[in-house]
């Protein structure tokens, strides 16, 4: 229940590069407990730094955020941010998971390989991208 302190303590560890304290601060601020009205626009600047650390979790969901412009929670199905849609952003961060090894954003990046999504059709990328699924 002392979420402003969690915050300070998962912030200090995100600020000398412990990868494992991201995640735990995007939950506090997605679930509303720290960040008051800004907390969706924290929230993305959190994800985009942990993805720019090379958390591959992090570029893959930052993908879907860029693609769709929104958060959704998916234990609840619920919206909890909106954001700006950017398809180049959104194939930039599922190519860089996609090559880290995740396996989810593998498939994605086939999709948006297949749809020209973010990125010029290509039937060749898109095959290579599928052959590497599960």
């Amino acid at each position: 229940g002392r979420y402003s302190q969690a915050a300070a303590i998962y912030q200090r560890l995100v600020d000398q590069g412990d990868p494992a304290a991201y995640k735990p601060l995007f939950t506090l601020y997605m679930n509303g407990h720290i960040g008051g009205e800004a907390r969706c626009r924290k929230a993305f600047d959190l994800l985009r730094a942990a993805a720019d650390a090379d958390d591959y979790r992090a570029c893959n969901v930052l993908g879907y955020v860029y693609e769709y412009g929104e958060y959704i929670n998916r234990e609840t199905g619920q919206v909890t941010c909106q954001y700006e849609p950017n398809a180049g952003l959104a194939f930039q961060y599922v190519q860089k998971a996609a090559m880290g090894g995740n396996m989810e954003a593998m498939r994605q990046l086939a999709t948006y390989y297949e749809r020209g999504f973010g990125t010029g059709v290509d039937e060749q990328q898109a095959a290579y991208w599928r052959q590497k699924e599960p």
